[in-house]
């Protein structure tokens, strides 16, 4: 499958360009600003998309039953995901808390792509895998920083 080939294709290293661009286009915008709201929620969004991409490693059906994905998850007890769960939670009261309509809507997109990662993993691999999980992280961290970029260009 897809996962097993060692080519990476044009289009594959063109996204990735775009991805590492748009990121840095990004970052400049924050570039030397002050406002300690910005740096808060960049801060717990990034630490959002990883509890998320943690929640997926613990929730969803595994793809593959020799992965990494699987080692992580099958040690993990209902503890350990509830605990995750209620990260998760803090993290959106303290994005809400930090930067009401700039947290909020960092929140709706990343579960918006959350619930498409789900669908996506589980129609064309049957389930998450490691790399699917890091995949997930990438465009949730793009997405983040997408919302803001835009939201600093706003003046907020």
């Amino acid at each position: 499958r897809i996962m097993k080939d060692p080519h990476a294709g044009p289009f594959a290293i063109m996204m990735l360009a775009f991805l590492l661009i748009s990121q840095c286009a990004f970052y400049t915008q924050f570039y030397g600003s002050t406002n300690w709201r910005l740096w808060a929620s960049l801060l717990l969004g990034l630490m959002y998309e990883r509890a998320l991409s943690g929640l997926s490693i613990v929730l969803f059906p595994k793809a593959r039953q020799d992965g990494l994905a699987k080692l992580f998850g099958d040690p993990t007890t209902k503890a350990v995901a509830r605990t995750l769960l209620i990260v998760t939670l803090v993290l959106i009261g303290g994005l809400i808390a930090v930067g009401l309509w700039v947290g909020l809507a960092m929140i709706i997109f990343a579960g918006l792509w959350f619930g498409q990662y789900y669908r996506f993993t589980k129609k064309r691999y049957g389930g998450v895998t490691g790399d699917l999980a890091g995949f997930f992280l990438t465009i949730a961290e793009w997405i983040m920083l997408l919302i803001l970029a835009v939201g600093t260009g706003l003046g907020w």
